[in-house]
Parts: structure tokens; C-alpha cells; sequence
């Protein structure tokens, strides 16, 4: 039995693979807690009370190589777009996993993959995101009233004219200089408080972070013949040999360190 609770139901969409210290497969979560409210897409009229104990819950596809011989485990989990849970999911394995210490969790990138995508990745895109603050007039035209905006600004390079991340440092200073006007405020996108960047290889992509040492931290992209998209989840069997595959040019990388 899986991380079941007494007077809960086992979790058949969840596997162990004993022989290769491995559990994996989906489980269910979301945002809970709060009020919401639900309606048809084309009538918002009417509409159904989400209580704090309701979840409207996604499917995510789970891995967990915890090898016996070694202290350190990986953690692979899927990330849906505008959701992500590796918050409550470290919390989580912190609570099942730990003895007389607290596990670490931290996020691992292989070295080649990254060296791969700055010798032969091509930069196709960056976004700028912060939140602005505009004073507005309120009703009676006599008082200003602030009012918070999340702006996100996306540009990308015209057809042909990508470059490489060699060149990446060049391109931000000079597409950092770009401002927007918000009322009599302007605002140049170098100011903007997140900087992401997406590097392309061999039709994957990969979305990075920019820090000051424009260090690549890419996640990868799930292609389509792996999802099903009638129910918005992964195809496991597909899934599960994709991160099979992805374990085994990694795990050079981590697990001789650990062992000698």
C-alpha cells in the first residue's frame, strides 16, 4: 500500500518497481482552501459554490528513483502550465522520507544537457514580467487610488535572425534598453523584476531564468505524442519510459560521486 492513510483508498494510479527502486505514476492535487466559484464557460450567470474543503484537481505524472545503496533520490514531476506543485510535493516527501533529519531538496540540471544547449541552442524568445503600480482617478475624478498590474512583455526575434547563447548577454543589454510607457512613468524592461529567456535544440525547448550569471536551469518540454490530450494527462507507458530513458543519462553524473 502507497502512501494510504488508514480510512483512505489505495492509490492504483501509483506503482512500485522494486527491482529498480523506483515509484512512479499520477496523482491528483490542486489549490484548496479558499472559496471559489464555477460556471459553464458561455453562462457565467449561473454558478456552483467550490467550499474550502473542494479541490479542482489535475492529473500529474510523478517518478521517484530512490536507490538503497545511496543517500541521494530524484524526483521527477510534471508541470502544467500556470500550475505547479513541487512546493507541497517537497513537503510532502520530506514528511515520508525523513529519520532523524530533514531531507534537502534541490534542483539538478545535468551538466551536459546544459553544455549541449549553449554550444548548439538558439535563443527564439524573452519575456519580462513585473507588477506595476498605476494611480488611477477614482469615480469622482478628485482622488487618485492605486491599482496593481502583472505586465508581461514577450519579445522574440523575427524569422532568421535568432541568434546563440554565446550572444545572449549582447541581445539583453540591447533589448534591455526597450521601455514601456505606463501613464507618465517609463519603465525599461532591464528594470522588470523577472527575466526568462526560452533556448531551442533540436526542437526542444527549454525556459530558463536570467540571473546575473545567466546560469540555464531548463525544464524539459513534454512533446505531443506523449500527451493525451482528451484528458490532459500523460500517456504512462510513454511517460514512464521517457523518464527511464532520461534517469539513465544522468545517473553517472550524480551517483559515482556519492558512492566513493
Amino acid at each position: 500500500m502507497l502512501f494510504s492513510s488508514a480510512g483512505e483508498n489505495v492509490n492504483e494510479i501509483f506503482k512500485a518497481h522494486s527491482d529498480a527502486c523506483v515509484i512512479e505514476g499520477f496523482i491528483d492535487g490542486g489549490p484548496y482552501d479558499r472559496i471559489r466559484r464555477m460556471a459553464e464557460k458561455d453562462d457565467t450567470t449561473t454558478t456552483t459554490l467550490l467550499d474550502r474543503n473542494k479541490i479542482v484537481t489535475d492529473r500529474y505524472y510523478l517518478y521517484l528513483y530512490l536507490p538503497l545503496n545511496s543517500h541521494v533520490g530524484l524526483m521527477f514531476l510534471e508541470r502544467k502550465k500556470g500550475q505547479d506543485i513541487h512546493t507541497p510535493m517537497e513537503l510532502f516527501l520530506n514528511e515520508i522520507l525523513k529519520v532523524r533529519n530533514n531531507i534537502h531538496v534541490e534542483r539538478y540540471v545535468p551538466q551536459s544537457i546544459i553544455e549541449d544547449f549553449k554550444d548548439e541552442g538558439i535563443i527564439d524568445s524573452f519575456t519580462f514580467t513585473d507588477t506595476i503600480v498605476s494611480p488611477v482617478l477614482d469615480g469622482n475624478a478628485v482622488e487618485q487610488q492605486e491599482s496593481n498590474y502583472d505586465v508581461s512583455v514577450s519579445i522574440k526575434p523575427r524569422a532568421g535572425e535568432a541568434f546563440g547563447y554565446n550572444m545572449l548577454q549582447d541581445a539583453l543589454n540591447s533589448v534591455g534598453n526597450f521601455a514601456v510607457n505606463f501613464g507618465n512613468r517609463v519603465k525599461s524592461l532591464s528594470q522588470f523584476r523577472t527575466k526568462k529567456a526560452r533556448i531551442q535544440r533540436n526542437n526542444e525547448g527549454y525556459n530558463f531564468s536570467i540571473g546575473d550569471d545567466l546560469k540555464i536551469r531548463p525544464m524539459i518540454e513534454i512533446s505531443d505524442e506523449i500527451h493525451d490530450r482528451d484528458n490532459d494527462t500523460l500517456k504512462h507507458d510513454e511517460a514512464y519510459a521517457m523518464v527511464n530513458d532520461l534517469l539513465g543519462q544522468i545517473k553517472d553524473d550524480i551517483y559515482p560521486i556519492q558512492e566513493e
